[in-house]
């Protein structure tokens, strides 16, 4: 695997050398962190100052954030919480998302639906961008929840979320954005995004798998989907584990130490490659309002994932949980099947260098030169979808 380069950083980060170096520490202070011996205070101490680190990352309070296992569990929690929630008035309500969100946010919401709720799913351009107008124009008097992705994480659009909350908030319905790939590669903040409820994933910000956040903003409540011994103010039953809560604390520390992904190497990949390979490959996803460092390629002729195999590139043909079945991001913005089989993402991180981006550039390029050698001379070249 030593001669494999890694490019597949919105599937997954690895831990940061200090994220590895606290978790180890904290692996010590495994009482309860309820308890109220020394031991658990220490323990507690670590899950408070995770807390305090997350918080400072999304611009919110300490006690607006309740930590769990991960996204999946966070955007569980709040569709499903939101739908049984006292605060609203008796169903069906009606759910608004896009048709780029992630199967985390989906799926719960179509179960919510084949148990009588309403939803809308809003289509995007063929760059997978959402309108504003599109949200106000869906919004009912029972709609009780938007819940929308920030930053794409296949073709790496951005959403204009800050207009979207706005919106929300004036027609007063609540607001919920899945943060997951967007932290650490933009500037986040709860307050302007004017959302309601967001969540973020530790193992996409160089923190632990199995451990992430949910912003619950002050004022706001929700019925728990665990019921249990109503740890993290009722919201989330089940024993912390420090170990990773300190981990993911500590993730959240370096965006602010260390800042947000660079822009370049991204960038430097994609200009070899467009030097190189001309209208053989084309770029999806919003020219400008993007994630840093996400390049999503569509090749002439070539099957996506052959070249990156060839190529011995570490990346994704889509979503890691849609890779083995096809992406519907990619239908969603209008791709046909030849086309997404013709696409990757390329997605570079904090440890990515322009030479190595360009390296990874020089091998696509060979891979492809190697599989165009092999077409037959009529294939036509991909049209924008």
């Amino acid at each position: 695997m030593e001669d494999w380069i890694y490019l597949d950083y919105n599937a997954s980060t690895p831990m940061a050398p200090e994220v590895v170096s606290v978790m180890k520490e904290s692996l010590i202070a495994q009482a309860h962190p309820s308890s109220k011996h020394p031991w658990g205070l220490r323990a507690n101490r670590l899950v408070e100052q995770a807390r305090a680190h997350v918080a400072e990352a999304l611009e919110s309070q300490n006690e607006e954030i309740v930590f769990c296992s991960g996204a999946t569990e966070a955007s569980n929690t709040i569709i499903k919480g939101i739908s049984k929630s006292l605060q609203l008035p008796e169903g069906p309500h009606h759910f608004i998302t896009s048709a780029v969100d992630h199967p985390a946010t989906l799926e719960p919401l179509r179960f919510l639906e084949r148990q009588g709720h309403e939803l809308t799913i809003l289509p995007v351009d063929h760059q997978g961008s959402l309108l504003p107008s599109q949200v106000d124009a869906a919004i009912q008097p029972n709609t009780a929840l938007v819940s929308l992705i920030h930053g794409q994480n296949e073709v790496g659009t951005l959403q204009p979320l800050a207009e979207i909350g706005a919106i929300c908030r004036e027609r007063g319905v609540l607001f919920h954005v899945d943060a997951s790939q967007s932290l650490g590669k933009v500037s986040i903040s709860v307050r302007e995004l004017m959302a309601d409820f967001l969540h973020i994933a530790g193992h996409k910000v160089y923190g632990p798998k199995g451990c992430g956040a949910l912003f619950i903003r002050k004022g706001l409540n929700l019925e728990p989907l665990l019921h249990g011994g109503g740890h993290e103010r009722g919201i989330r039953s089940g024993t912390p584990a420090p170990f990773l809560i300190a981990g993911l604390g500590e993730a959240c520390r370096l965006i602010k130490v260390l800042g947000l992904v660079p822009k370049a190497p991204a960038e430097r990949l994609w200009q070899r490659l467009r030097e190189q390979l001309g209208s053989k490959v084309r770029r999806n996803g919003h020219p400008d309002c993007r994630l840093p460092n996400v390049v999503h390629l569509t090749f002439e002729t070539s099957h996506g994932q052959e070249i990156l195999d060839r190529a011995r590139v570490c990346a994704s043909t889509g979503a890691a949980c849609h890779s083995a079945s096809g992406s519907p991001v990619l239908i969603a913005l209008g791709f046909t099947a030849k086309e997404a089989a013709a696409s990757v993402r390329l997605s570079t991180g904090r440890l990515t260098s322009e030479e190595e981006a360009e390296a990874a550039a020089d091998r696509i390029v060979e891979a492809v030169s190697q599989d165009q050698k092999r077409s037959l001379p009529s294939q036509s070249k991909v049209s924008s979808p």
